[in-house]
């Protein structure tokens, strides 16, 4: 598993907008072994990295992900953040923030983990 995120903060334009753009990688099984090779997220919290619709897990997942956050008030501030998932590996199947796999690995939809991205909208008070 590996989690990156780069962001950047104006501190001098009004509302203080912040950008940043994120990567998350998380393993899959390829299958071919008694192995399992998928990620084990002991304490699973989804929406903490993935949006607060919780599902994707962080179980054979890439991600890249951008936003945009601003401080319209001193105690208040509100964000968008859009995801972009991948599988891992396309023989392991997509989980979802329990760890329960909502669509089996082998499908022939190539990687991609749904057919379009949800953006996640979050207000933070």
């Amino acid at each position: 598993m590996a989690a990156s995120e780069l962001g950047y903060t104006f501190f001098d334009a009004p509302d203080s907008p912040r950008i940043h753009a994120g990567f998350d990688y998380a393993s899959g099984d390829d299958g071919r072994s008694d192995r399992v090779g998928t990620f084990n997220q002991l304490f699973p919290l989804g929406h903490a990295y993935f949006g607060h619709i919780d599902t994707i897990a962080r179980q054979n997942i890439v991600d890249l992900s951008t936003g945009v956050t601003v401080k319209p008030w001193r105690r208040w501030t509100v964000g968008v953040t859009g995801h972009n998932f991948w599988r891992a590996n396309e023989h392991d199947g997509i989980y979802n923030a329990g760890g329960k796999v909502v669509r089996k690995g082998g499908r022939r939809d190539h990687r991609r983990a749904w057919a379009r991205s949800r953006p996640a909208r979050q207000i933070q008070s």
